[in-house]
């Protein structure tokens, strides 16, 4: 999984990927929240981290990714939506809603269009980048 999450933040931004603050952050998804993963002949193809958030604003709480990728290979497979479903189903069960966003100048309105069935869109980002 570790490999899959230092591609993605490769792939998605061009920013310095760090491998000790994807390996902290993993560690501290996987202490806090949850993750999923995919499997394809028992090998990890996709993920989702998932934990509790709430917006600066308020003390209502829903359950929110911190990552969700499926390697390029995999993306026309069943793997992202066996992994939403999943998300979907723990959130629910819970009792709370699910929030997943794209931040990915990679294949965003699809991406975007995949989120979007059975959910409401509450926005996009945008990053601004410097010259």
């Amino acid at each position: 999984m570790f490999d899959m999450l230092m591609n993605m933040g490769a792939e998605n931004t061009k920013l310095a990927v760090s491998e000790s603050k994807v390996r902290a952050h993993v560690v501290r998804v996987t202490t806090a929240g949850g993750v999923l993963v995919a499997r394809k002949d028992g090998v990890p193809v996709g993920t989702v981290g998932l934990g509790r958030q709430a917006p600066w604003y308020s003390d209502d709480t829903f359950v929110g990714d911190y990552w969700f990728y499926v390697l390029p290979e995999y993306r026309k497979s069943r793997a992202a939506a066996s992994l939403k479903r999943a998300a979907i189903k723990l959130a629910h069960t819970a009792g709370l809603d699910l929030v997943l966003g794209v931040f990915s100048p990679v294949d965003t309105d699809r991406k975007n269009r995949f989120l979007a069935r059975g959910g409401v869109s509450y926005g996009c980002s945008y990053m601004f980048e410097r010259n």
